[in-house]
């Protein structure tokens, strides 16, 4: 301030006007030093500054006249600095605040995407519409958290991360939605596009989720060289070096070579990941590395060690309640026991791998029951609003009467094209629903038909193992209860063909089809051999001997004049 002015005010006021004038300046440019972090500045650039003031707000304020204060005194120095983005970030906050501490409903935040949308202040649209999503998946309102995220969706659709740093996380977000929902395929192109920017410093947490979920992805997906590159992609770019994701991308990596049969590098990423995951409590991490070290073991005959892993892995689900991970561990267990000459041990704890995956596949297909029934009752919802719409209008039209047979005719022609346009929408919503049901019931069936041909499998891999120690009439005994345990019962057989029947429609109708002379046991053959199932395998799941299955085969190349094995298995896989 120049003495010049300091001068003519004190000349035309008075030393105590000119000492008033002096006060509320020094106090105008102490406010606007204490939010000089957040006026008139690209959101990018204050990035660090909203985090203070909205932690200071929701976290550190215990008293909420005082957050009100806090934040009303921030929109007055945006208003005075001309800065109508900051006055929207004050609302924002006053929303938030009332959302998180007071009222909960989202009713202010629906709001401020709308007038984020409207004023195109799109990082403060974005950030809204993911509160109301967020809020919707913590709730278990699935249905209504799908159409928030799609809503958030398409505003992300109008930013760059370049701009909107958030987006890594929301990208994240959706990703994560559709991958525990089981919708892989979906999930993948949100988790690339999160990590297609390179690393924010801000966001460098919510890039390492993004590419480490892009990883489980792609195991889930059996592509495992591109789930590779993106667990060696934490490990590069680790900038804060966190002990904690080196840890992760280790196990992740390790698992990915132990699926591969690579014994020698997976144990010591395996084993990285174990010590880093009980350094810091996290037992869940812990046990998913200790159980496929334990198989390891088992595999290269080093018993005492395996079982140690085993009883680790098994105490830490149980800290971590994350008790659907004994559906990997309890295979393990029925090998180890198989190796240690206990087959019916073995047995057990394969039968009690079945009895896992079922209750996880249960819990699993429960949680997609629950999204459809809500979508059904948001659907039922709209109906009802739809006729209560109707009804007001169909009493509109009986007021208007009196206006003339004219205007009654207009108001009913469109009032008709009204309900068939919604008609139109309500059964394209139900032709959706269909759909999506029907991929969910397919991809279940492929699963669970998967799990049924490695649970025969690694049954007839225990037999061969047990079968080849030295007999006694104690061991005979046994071979031959674990033997009656492959055989498929008719209940098991017809669980089998309906999940067959799923996977591969039409496969037995075109045989029958093109081939009539081919019996029912001939066509059940041929459907083993799509599932590529081995001689012994048939045999063991029929009762039978293997002679019999390759004369049952020989029956088949004859009847469908086919020369050798090879243009059997390239037959059934044209079908």
């Amino acid at each position: 301030m120049s003495h010049l002015f300091i001068a003519e005010t004190m000349n035309k006021f008075g030393c105590f006007r000119a000492f008033l004038v002096m006060a509320l300046l020094h106090i105008c440019s102490l406010t606007f030093a204490q939010y000089e972090g957040l006026l008139n500045k690209p959101y990018n650039q204050k990035l660090q500054a909203i985090h203070d003031f909205y932690n200071r707000i929701i976290v550190d304020e215990p008293d909420s006249a005082h957050a009100y204060t806090y934040i009303d005194q921030f929109r007055k120095a945006a208003r005075i600095a001309g800065d109508d983005e900051s006055v929207l970030e004050a609302d924002l906050a006053e929303a938030l605040f009332d959302f998180r501490r007071l009222e909960h409903s989202l009713a202010k935040m629906y709001r401020m995407e709308q007038i984020g949308k409207e004023k195109r202040i799109l990082h403060i649209a974005c950030r809204a519409a993911y509160v109301i999503a967020q809020d919707r998946w913590e709730n278990q309102s699935y249905e209504q958290a799908f159409r928030s995220y799609a809503t958030l969706d398409s505003l992300l659709q109008q930013v760059d991360v370049a701009g909107f740093p958030n987006k890594i996380t929301y990208l994240n977000d959706i990703g994560r939605a559709h991958y525990e929902f089981g919708d892989y395929q979906r999930a993948v192109p949100y988790f690339r596009e999160a990590t297609q920017h390179g690393v924010h410093p801000f966001f460098e947490n919510a890039w390492k989720h993004a590419m480490n979920n892009l990883g489980l992805v792609y195991q889930k997906l059996d592509r495992l060289s591109l789930s590779d590159s993106c667990f060696r992609q934490i490990f590069t770019h680790n900038d804060t070096d966190s002990e904690v994701w080196a840890g992760i991308a280790a196990g992740n990596l390790g698992y990915n070579q132990y699926l591969l049969g690579n014994d020698a590098v997976a144990i010591p990423l395996l084993q990285k990941d174990i010590n880093i995951a009980l350094k810091y409590g996290d037992f869940g991490l812990a046990s998913g590395s200790a159980t496929p070290m334990a198989d390891i073991l088992t595999r290269r005959g080093e018993l005492p060690a395996a079982k140690r892993y085993l009883d680790s892995a098994y105490a830490y689900i149980y800290r971590s309640g994350q008790t659907d991970r004994l559906r990997r561990l309890f295979p393990v267990m029925s090998k180890w026991h198989a190796a240690s000459g206990k087959a019916a041990d073995a047995a057990r704890y394969m039968d009690s791998t079945m009895v896992a995956n079922e209750q996880y596949y249960a819990k699993f297909s429960g949680l997609k029951m629950l999204r459809a029934s809500q979508e059904q009752m948001a659907s039922r919802r709209e109906a009802d609003l739809q006729r209560l719409q109707a009804e007001g209008q169909r009493q509109v039209n009986q007021r208007n009467l009196i206006l003339g047979g004219l205007v009654f005719c207009v108001l009913i022609g469109v009032f008709w094209v009204y309900k068939q346009r919604k008609a139109n929408e309500l059964a394209l919503k139900d032709r959706d629903l269909r759909l999506l049901e029907a991929g969910s019931e397919l991809q279940d069936a492929r699963i669970q038909l998967d799990d049924f041909a490695r649970t025969i499998a690694e049954k007839n891999r225990l037999l061969a193992a047990y079968a080849k120690t030295e007999q006694t009439a104690e061991t005979r005994e046994l071979v031959e209860q674990l033997s009656k345990q492959v055989v498929l019962t008719d209940d098991d057989w017809s669980r089998f063909s309906t999940l067959f029947g799923k996977v591969y429609p039409g496969f037995q109708y075109q045989l029958k089809t093109r081939y009539p002379t081919l019996t029912p046991a001939e066509i059940r053959c041929l459907s083993m051999e799509k599932l590529r199932f081995s001689n012994k395998e048939m045999a063991a799941l029929q009762g039978i001997s293997t002679s019999t299955v390759l004369a049952t085969k020989h029956r088949i190349r004859k009847k469908l004049d086919i020369g050798s094995h090879t243009e059997i298995i390239e037959l059934i896989q044209s079908i």
